[in-house]
């Protein structure tokens, strides 16, 4: 597996990622946040690609311990209902995020109370220069890999501008994490979970599925999937699954597609994967550890990554670059 002593930009593996998270928390990085003048009722955290799930992090770890609505905009237009209770965290590690600088100007236009999240580039000189609150992270490795530090500053601002408890979930889950993240890193084990999924995986394009507390993780695996093996995916959630993806395993058997189930089981998936069965396409059913719903969101999170990892190592292509995305970005910077 990749080095971590790369010069450039790279893939942190998880374990290091959870790691390093948990000696900063414990170091009190996650202290210094700005604390606003008041408490805001809605919350927007805005982010595009590993950034934009930042905020899907956020909502689900918000829906099982607070009441305040959080959620994600993976846009560069606010919404029409934003008000003056709304605070927006406007993530783009890069700092250069086209959509994201466009929202950022927005919300500086309509006078929204605005939290910027960057590792520097534009987003930075503009905050520093509108006097907008701007919290700096460390840099050196690729967004999609140092999410745990954005999460954690995003639930931070959350937690001192809302009187939510965010954080506090999402650290016990971190901490949980690392001896599976461990156990998940030794490629050579002929019983690591993430391998065997790599290897079923690697030879098919995987539809990933779970329940509906597992939205951020499902969309983790298909993009992680989408940029470090360089091969398609796709993904939904139950109870939507049973009312049209379920119909399209029906039709015909698929033996260039494998479709995955995140988490526990419940009636309406085993009726679910019965159905699809009874038409020649047999599932992948992939159990997530975890004694609480922020426990299997990370540990979820976790596998995947892992099996995303492994999978560019078994299909032998360079997880870091993601050459179409920045090609496609520099033939629409004038646009």
């Amino acid at each position: 597996m990749r080095d971590t002593e790369y010069g450039g930009p790279f893939n942190e593996m998880p374990l290091d990622h959870i790691r390093r998270f948990i000696r900063a928390y414990d170091s009190g990085l996650f202290s210094n946040v700005p604390v606003l003048d008041r408490k805001y009722n809605h919350v927007i955290v805005a982010g595009m690609g590993g950034s934009g799930i930042v905020g899907s992090a956020i909502v689900d770890l918000a829906r099982n311990v607070t009441d305040v609505p959080v959620d994600v905009l993976r846009a560069n237009r606010l919404p029409a209902h934003i008000s003056e209770n709304t605070l927006v965290l406007v993530i783009s590690y890069s700092g250069n995020t086209r959509e994201m600088l466009e929202l950022y100007s927005e919300c500086i236009s309509k006078g929204c109370k605005v939290i910027a999240i960057t590792t520097g580039g534009r987003l930075e000189e503009l905050a520093r220069m509108d006097g907008t609150y701007l919290l700096v992270v460390d840099g050196g490795f690729t967004p999609r890999s140092d999410i745990g530090f954005a999460i954690g500053y995003a639930a931070a601002v959350i937690d001192s501008n809302c009187g939510t408890h965010i954080m506090d979930s999402f650290v016990s889950a971190m901490r949980a994490a690392e001896p599976y993240a461990l156990m998940l890193s030794d490629f050579e084990a002929s019983d690591n979970q993430a391998r065997c999924i790599a290897m079923r995986v690697s030879s098919k394009t995987p539809f990933i599925y779970g329940g509906d507390e597992m939205a951020c993780v499902v969309n983790r695996w298909k993009c992680q999937i989408n940029e470090n093996a360089k091969i398609p995916a796709a993904c939904n959630t139950f109870p939507e699954f049973n009312h049209n993806s379920l119909e399209g395993w029906c039709g015909n058997m698929y033996n260039s597609l494998i479709p995955l189930f995140l988490g526990d089981t419940d009636p309406y998936i085993d009726v679910a994967s019965d159905v699809m069965g009874e038409s020649g396409n047999p599932f992948l059913f992939v159990r997530i550890p975890g004694d609480s719903v922020a426990e299997r969101m990370i540990n979820g999170v976790v596998l995947g990554d892992y099996v995303s990892l492994y999978l560019a190592q078994i299909l032998g292509v360079d997880d870091s670059p993601v050459y179409a995305i920045t090609e496609f970005k520099k033939r629409t910077k004038g646009l």
